[in-house]
């Protein structure tokens, strides 16, 4: 039972001399927490995960049988082991169809209780390694914030203080900065991590569709709404929503949301009932929040309930320095995506990439390196691969510029180095496609330090 020890039970009875001796049979094995109402059990729940929760049904209050619904709704993966007495049973019955992982009746005998909570963990520790694995087949990893630059340091160092904490964060900057995969690494370093991350992009959702998508509805509750849908909040409990682009939700959204945030419940569109949810929101805006609640465009309360922890990317042109490290990781990573040698970047590429001030941020740079990867055939990207518009632009520093000499340059050698490789070497064909003399291709040849094929030690 190595394997198993010290996973975290949640006993939930009203009686003390149960919870005593339900803690005498398990608490060798496992790390035990106490509640006597289901009240007291959500709000232990809301601060800690769990393997499994023993749960009895005939609770004062919120019974048993109404707590099991609130955990598998806020709570999935937690296993749920009902406690009955033996007039209870069809209840109990009635609860293994709500999702209840298994019951047992009072009293009850030790090593069968036992089985029953080794077999629930069993299940739970299953369920989280093959959630890992689902993970890993798709190719969702641990998200890697690069760059050395001291800001993006502070930057990173910030993120991992505010990622044990479960308060609201509001993301800002610029289009194409990786403000998702900020979110992803606050979600990734918190104690959420094993449940769902789940992205909306508020600005593509049909306005007419906001609530529907975010709460879910019935069946029945619109004219298309042929079965009932969990929305995303719903879908997302015991987890990380991330609300990317949320200046873009309506006014009429907006008043909806906050009473979800403020009350962690929801109702779904067409339906009374109050559904518990355990998420925690994570937003994003490309624009000033504040400037838009001053023009009434933004609800000011949302945005208190939203802002929690504010988090400022810089842009790509504030971070001079990590351009070269984030291209050359961006080159690598296309590179391999298809199937190809990386390519050495020559340092006059590096020096553009340094004067441009890519205003698509990092989400440019990633397009950038792309583009030279599937176009190069080259074993060195050099200038003539960027975009001629990069090459000549600056920031407005003429000592950063490249010179337009050594562009033209660059772009000669590489042009008459594709030239001779397309007649194999052949240097009178390649002067005839170029249009210039055999001396003169020669010349050329020579001043950019192009190899002669007939040195076989010195392939193009």
């Amino acid at each position: 039972m190595t394997s198993l020890s010290r996973q975290h039970i949640l006993i939930v009875d009203d009686e003390e001399g149960v919870r005593e001796a339900l803690g005498l049979a398990l608490e060798d094995e496992f790390s035990l927490t106490m509640a006597s109402s289901a009240e007291e059990a959500i709000k232990v729940l809301e601060s800690k995960s769990f393997a499994v929760a023993l749960c009895d049904i005939g609770l004062p209050g919120m019974n048993g049988e109404a707590l099991l619904g609130a955990i598998k709704a806020s709570w999935p993966s937690t296993e749920v082991v009902v406690v009955t007495a033996v007039r209870d049973v069809e209840q109990a019955v009635r609860c293994m169809k709500s999702g209840a992982y298994d019951f047992i009746s009072k009293p009850w005998n030790v090593d069968e209780l036992l089985a029953i909570v080794r077999r629930a963990t069993e299940k739970w520790s299953l369920s989280n390694e093959n959630a890992l694995l689902r993970q890993n087949q798709l190719g969702i990893q641990e998200p890697k914030i690069l760059g050395s630059s001291l800001i993006m340091k502070a930057l990173r160092e910030r993120l991992l203080k505010m990622a044990i904490h479960d308060s609201t964060v509001l993301i800002t900057g610029e289009s194409g900065t990786g403000k998702e995969m900020v979110a992803r690494t606050i979600h990734h370093h918190s104690a959420r991590k094993r449940e769902r991350f789940v992205p909306i992009s508020c600005g593509s959702i049909p306005s007419n569709l906001v609530e529907s998508e975010l709460f879910g509805h019935e069946k029945g509750a619109f004219s298309s709404a042929y079965n009932t849908r969990i929305g995303k909040f719903e879908y997302a409990s015991g987890g990380t929503i991330f609300l990317d682009d949320v200046a873009t939700l309506p006014m009429e959204s907006q008043s909806k949301l906050l009473r979800v945030l403020q009350e962690r419940e929801l109702s779904r569109l067409g339906s009374n009932r109050l559904i518990p949810v355990d998420v925690r929101v994570i937003s994003s805006s490309n624009v000033d929040l504040r400037e838009m609640v001053s023009k009434g465009l933004f609800r000011e309360d949302l945005y208190w309930r939203l802002c929690g922890v504010p988090v400022e990317i810089p842009p790509l042109r504030d971070r001079e320095n990590d351009i070269e490290e984030l291209f050359v990781h961006f080159i690598n990573e296309v590179s391999q995506d298809h199937r190809k040698k990386s390519p050495s970047i020559s340092p006059s590429v590096i020096k553009a990439l340094r004067s441009h001030a890519f205003p698509g941020n990092v989400r440019e740079l990633r397009h950038l390196a792309e583009t030279v990867v599937v176009l190069c055939e080259e074993d060195e990207i050099g200038v003539s691969a960027l975009p001629i518009q990069l090459i000549l632009q600056s920031k407005g520093n003429p000592k950063d510029q490249v010179p337009l000499k050594q562009a033209v340059h660059e772009f000669e050698r590489q042009v008459i180095i594709r030239t001779l490789k397309t007649v194999n070497g052949n240097q009178s064909k390649a002067a005839d496609m170029l249009g210039i003399h055999r001396n003169t291709l020669i010349l050329k040849m020579i001043e950019f330090n192009i190899p002669n094929k007939k040195a076989p030690d010195r392939p193009y």
